[in-house]
């Protein structure tokens, strides 16, 4: 008769090394958690007068911001604030802001990343957008 010692050793290192393996994957999936701020939406300064379209979000684990996007409508070239607040566990406010300067022709690519300055903040939200235009004459915006 065929020793079952052996058959069973070998199931219980393949069903160990499965679930380690589940926990490893796991922990990878989380790690790379993306919280959406707005996805796939059009969103737009207080006046109404610069939209774009676009995805924010946060990588958790890199403590990422990014924008990505295109413009649907603005006036014209300068400098669009998106400002963003979260709260950390103690329950404290933290406000942040991606800048990006556009220079407001229709469908152009609006990208941008940055890391916050806090970084036990674990979700973001979508505070408000400012648009300050640039003056006609200005080369800043070229």
């Amino acid at each position: 008769m065929p020793d079952q010692s052996g058959g069973r050793r070998l199931y219980v290192l393949l069903r160990t090394g499965m679930l380690l393996a589940a926990g490893f994957l796991s922990s990878v999936t989380s790690a790379s958690e993306i919280v959406y701020l707005r996805k796939g939406q059009t969103f737009c300064d207080l006046t109404g007068e610069v939209c774009l379209r676009g995805t924010i979000s946060y990588r958790v684990n890199l403590r990422l911001l990014k924008l990505r996007s295109r413009v649907v409508t603005a006036p014209g070239p300068g400098l669009l604030r998106i400002y963003v607040t979260g709260e950390n566990r103690q329950g404290q406010l933290h406000r942040a802001a991606i800048e990006v300067t556009i220079r407001g022709h229709a469908s152009e690519i609006v990208n941008k990343e940055m890391i916050p300055d806090a970084p036990d903040v674990y979700e973001w939200h979508l505070e408000s957008i400012l648009f300050d235009a640039k003056d006609p004459g200005s080369n800043e915006a070229r």
